[in-house]
């Protein structure tokens, strides 16, 4: 995974994104912070993951992750396979009872589609068996507090624990020179 940094065109991709998603978002909870700014590359020949959780299902709180496809993504570029409300079963997360296949979702996309996922739910990459790189633009937000044990913190330092959903369009409209330095948290 690459983090990125807020240019322009980061910029642009997050205010178009952010200005369909927040009151979705802000449905759910009143507050939330980004927690990852990043791109995934998956190569020709990748092998896919095992299926995983990028959170605790017992020590994080909910973290809401947004996948934006770069390209097409057909079956055989590795589009992610979620597995539905796995994140509300305690005993699956456990190990105490196996994924169930036939609940599974594969999530092909076409270019800017979006998926949203809560962090602590199952997934996986499948396998690229295809001659091209399947690349993702993702962000993560969670409610303000401490960060989540999980691998779920693909952000650069200086974005830590200060770019917050209710001010999204001051940050995402600054002048790129002043990238380095994040607004202070509000």
């Amino acid at each position: 995974d690459l983090k990125l940094r807020l240019s322009k065109q980061v910029q642009t991709a997050l205010a178009l994104i952010l200005g369909r998603l927040q009151r979705a978002f802000e449905c759910l909870r009143p507050s939330w912070q980004l927690t990852e700014l990043a791109a995934m590359c998956t190569f020709p020949g990748d092998p896919g993951q095992p299926v995983h959780a990028d959170t605790s299902h017992v020590y994080d709180q909910q973290v809401l992750t947004v996948f934006v496809a770069l390209h097409d993504i057909s079956p055989e570029r590795g589009p992610t396979k979620m597995y539905p409300r796995t994140h509300l079963d305690g005993e699956l997360h456990l190990g105490l009872k196996e994924v169930d296949e036939r609940s599974a979702v594969l999530c092909t996309m076409l270019c800017g589609d979006c998926v949203i996922m809560d962090s602590r739910l199952l997934h996986c990459g499948t396998a690229n068996t295809s001659s091209l790189h399947r690349f993702l633009f993702y962000t993560s937000w969670m409610p303000p507090a401490r960060r989540s044990r999980g691998s779920t913190n693909t952000i650069l330092p200086q974005y830590e624990e200060r770019l917050y959903l209710r001010n999204w369009p001051e940050w995402t409209s600054r002048d790129a020179t002043e990238e380095d330095s994040a607004p202070s948290p509000s």
